[in-house]
This record gives C-alpha cells, sequence and structure tokens, in this order.
C-alpha cells in the first residue's frame, strides 16, 4: 500500500467538500489505493468561531445521513477507513493546521 504524508496551513476561507480519500474500492482504479486516513490537528487555542470542523458519515453513507461533526482541536488524532468514510471540511475562518498520514 504506498503511503503518503501531508503537512498543511489551511488558509481563512479554505474548505473541502465532500469527499472519500480513494474511490480505488468504487471502481476508479486509477486513484491511489488509500486504505486508511490518520489525521492530527495542530491548532492550538481554536475556538468554535473559528470553524474548519471535519463531518463525517456513516460508512458508505455517501452523505445522506446525519453526519458526525469533529472539532480540529489541537492534538486531536481522527482515524477513518479511506474507501468508506465520506467526510467534509467546513469553512475555516483562521489558519488551520493538520498532519495526514494516509
Amino acid at each position: 500500500v504506498p503511503q503518503s504524508a501531508m503537512a498543511a496551513c489551511y488558509p481563512p476561507r479554505a474548505s473541502y467538500k465532500m469527499h472519500l480519500d480513494s474511490y480505488f474500492l468504487h471502481g476508479c482504479k486509477d486513484d491511489i489505493p488509500r486504505k486508511v486516513t490518520v489525521l492530527l490537528y495542530c491548532n492550538h487555542g481554536w475556538e468554535p468561531r473559528q470553524g474548519g470542523e471535519l463531518c463525517a458519515w456513516e460508512p458508505f453513507d455517501q452523505g445522506r445521513g446525519v453526519s458526525q461533526r469533529i472539532e480540529p482541536l489541537a492534538g486531536r488524532l481522527v482515524v477513518f477507513m479511506s474507501e468508506e468514510i465520506w467526510h467534509e471540511v467546513l469553512e475555516s475562518h483562521g489558519d488551520r493546521y493538520a498532519l495526514t498520514v494516509w
């Protein structure tokens, strides 16, 4: 399984629309066959007014049900199956820092 890592600083107004981190299981054989996504948030002093929460849905739900909203608190580790969990990042109103490993 290929492994990759990303250290990122997302500027204010950044967001990600609902997606999977790998579409390999869904028939896209050209996609990177990621299995597990690991996020570590590095947002010291984060407050709810700053936004940038991760919304995640039940496996294979494709955003049809209720999402779980996860605050990007410093030191918070989030782990999920890359091919199963649809997720999005809500707009942030300040810089947002994260480390991601697939």
